[in-house]
């Protein structure tokens, strides 16, 4: 649509049969995206949410899944400054949500890859959340 992929699409082998099939939003990959072996056999299967992956399985060629990874909640969403500025929270519940942190600098936890939507433009970004005696989270700050 105007030059953006938008909806379902499908790729096939010089033989005919499909090799890949997925949609996009905004030229960005969106919902389910499959890829197969030239047996028919799944490959790749990878689930978006507007160009953020969500969950990746491989399989072998006998449709036996060799990795499954699912993306902590906190890294599939488009996030505002004010939101992520705003979150109150334990380690045990910032791990449940983003994973386990890149880097430790003593109370600070630092993310990165993180979505945030800054003038109307998604942009990756880091974060650091800072933890108080307590546990409890007491600011987060945004590094583009």
């Amino acid at each position: 649509v105007k030059g953006v992929e938008q909806g379902s699409g499908m790729g096939w082998r010089l033989d005919g049969k499909v090799l890949w099939q997925g949609s996009w939003k905004n030229g960005q990959r969106d919902q389910l995206f499959t890829v197969w072996y030239s047996n028919g056999v799944r490959k790749l299967e990878m689930e978006y949410n507007e160009g953020i992956l969500k969950r990746k399985s491989k399989f072998d060629m006998r449709g036996q899944v060799t990795e499954n990874v699912v993306v902590p909640p906190g890294r599939t969403i488009h996030w505002t400054e004010k939101r992520l500025e705003s979150i109150k929270a334990t380690k045990q519940q910032i791990q449940q949500s983003f994973g386990q942190p890149g880097k430790v600098n003593g109370e600070n936890w630092i993310y990165s890859g993180i979505h945030v939507v800054v003038g109307g433009t998604i942009k990756k970004v880091s974060i650091s959340i800072s933890f108080d005696a307590t546990g409890l989270s007491s600011g987060i700050a945004i590094q583009e």
